[in-house]
Parts: structure tokens; C-alpha cells; sequence
């Protein structure tokens, strides 16, 4: 899976992939255990969040990254709220994710 800024004419600016799979590995969790917002993300598809929900997707992405079992993984969620974060201050920017 690949996560992309967008911008307002949805080019890709900044983007990161999760080589450990962790988002995969910890699907279940996320499925099962109340993440409202979490749980539309398409492992084998695309899915888009926009500024509108970047509380909520902040609020969630703060629960699973207590799931990160290394330094990869952590590097991993920091630099994907990074990218939330400026969707969230950012008009016209998505935060994508693109399944494999």
C-alpha cells in the first residue's frame, strides 16, 4: 500500500509506502475494534479522505500507532500524520490511499 498527498489538482506531491505492511497486518483490528473512518481504507483498491475528515482519520491514526512494532513502522505512521495534518490545513488536498 502507497499513501499520497494530493493537491488540488490531484497530483501526487509527497507519498509513502508501507514496506512492513503493517496497515495489512493489524485489518482485522481495525475492522473489528471501532475505527469508524479506518475501516473504509480498500487494501486492494484506492481510498480517499478528505480535510473534512482529517479529525476524525487524526483521532483513529492516534490509536493504531501504538500497534507499530519497530522503528519502520513508527517512522511509518509519523510521516502518514504528517500528511494528515496538512491535508487538514490544506483546502483542495486529499490524503490517498492506494491499495495493492
Amino acid at each position: 500500500m502507497k499513501i499520497c498527498l494530493l493537491d488540488k489538482n490531484l497530483v501526487r506531491t509527497k507519498h509513502i509506502k508501507d514496506a512492513t505492511g503493517m496497515l495489512a497486518y493489524n485489518f482485522d483490528m481495525i475492522e473489528k475494534d471501532g475505527y469508524e473512518l479506518l475501516c473504509y481504507i480498500d487494501l486492494y483498491s484506492s481510498t480517499f479522505f478528505n480535510r473534512l475528515q482529517m479529525d476524525l482519520f487524526l483521532k483513529e491514526w492516534q490509536r493504531l500507532e501504538q500497534y507499530a512494532e519497530n522503528e519502520e513502522d513508527s517512522q511509518f505512521m509519523e510521516y502518514v500524520r504528517n500528511l494528515a495534518l496538512e491535508v487538514q490545513k490544506t483546502k483542495h488536498s486529499m490524503l490517498f490511499f492506494i491499495g495493492d
